[in-house]
């Protein structure tokens, strides 16, 4: 009897006020989104980002928990006292004459930024950042391969068995005519003044499928003709999934585009000076991918974009 009653007070604690109940939120969050975007040569680009922010200040506080936020990167940050990090592996040139400015811009072969912090004096701002504490290095030549996906994919918190990361096909990601991958690390200010910190990764992936070629020279192009694959479910770890379709060459007066099935709503924004009009397909809306059981978005010409660019051979 008297070993039961710390037992039972054990879960009257739990239980009771100030217990379970007043547990505090997760202070970490996962954004996931994908951006398909029909180029004006015919190609198709697609750039998956998945953001991964963390309320704690690892370089102040001993963490010994780790959720979302990978653990060998947070042991990373605080072992050597990094500020921000970029690292980036690239297969083949962006065409900018043919495809357009990038979203995300990144050299051929390897390339890295680290900033350390200053541990001597106390820390600074996140903004201010000190040349003194920059190294740079790059690697044009490095060949870009599934040793570098793999270990990259297993730092999403749904790895790829879930969400927009089951498309992360091998195979298919590497048979593009351009292939980026990076990671970047960085500390977001959570107030104005910037007295506490949030870290962010930052992890994206950007190819360029030649429509020349793996479509065979057709127009028309779905997430199973990129990728081999649809999405089924969404990740369960993720506050925001969602897929960004690039319609603005469509419109009522000359309907050369179209995306099926229909998007959950549509955005306008200014990107890169342009404006752009995209079909948001939302896979948290469980009608979404219920409906069928699986989102295969496709992409149809109804006929030729005018402006389309003739296939020519890019020489480097």
């Amino acid at each position: 009897m008297a070993a039961a009653m710390p037992l039972a007070l054990l879960v009257l604690l739990l239980l009771g006020p100030g217990g379970w109940c007043l547990a505090e939120p997760p202070r970490d969050s996962l954004r996931e989104e994908l951006v398909i975007t029909p180029l004006p040569s015919g190609d198709v680009a697609a750039t998956f980002q998945f953001r991964t922010r963390w309320d704690s200040e690892l370089q102040r506080e001993g963490v010994s928990h780790y959720r979302l936020f990978p653990k060998a990167l947070g042991q990373l940050i605080s072992k050597y006292s990094l500020r921000e990090l970029h690292l980036s592996f690239t297969q083949g040139f962006w065409r900018t004459r043919y495809w357009g400015p990038p979203f995300l811009q990144a050299p051929s072969g390897a390339e890295l930024w680290v900033w350390f912090q200053d541990t001597v004096t106390e820390p600074l701002s996140p903004s201010d950042t000190d040349h003194y504490f920059l190294r740079y290095a790059v690697l044009p030549r490095e060949v870009v391969c599934t040793e570098n996906l793999t270990p990259w994919k297993k730092l999403l918190p749904c790895s790829s068995k879930a969400g927009l990361s089951v498309l992360l096909k091998a195979d298919r990601l590497f048979h593009t005519s351009y292939h980026s991958q990076a990671v970047h690390i960085r500390p977001v200010c959570r107030n104005a003044r910037c007295t506490s910190i949030s870290w962010e990764l930052r992890q994206t992936l950007s190819v360029v499928f030649d429509a020349f070629i793996t479509g065979q020279g057709k127009k028309d192009w779905s997430l199973f003709r990129m990728f081999s694959r649809t999405l089924t479910e969404p990740c369960p770890l993720a506050s925001e999934s969602r897929v960004y379709v690039d319609i603005t060459t469509y419109n009522q007066d000359n309907e050369t585009l179209e995306v099926h099935p229909p998007p959950t709503t549509t955005y306008q924004d200014v990107i890169l000076g342009t404006r752009k009009t995209y079909a948001i397909y939302d896979l948290l809306d469980t009608a979404m991918i219920n409906n069928s059981r699986n989102l295969n978005i496709q992409l149809k010409w109804k006929r030729p974009p005018e402006n389309e660019a003739p296939p020519v051979p890019f020489l480097h």
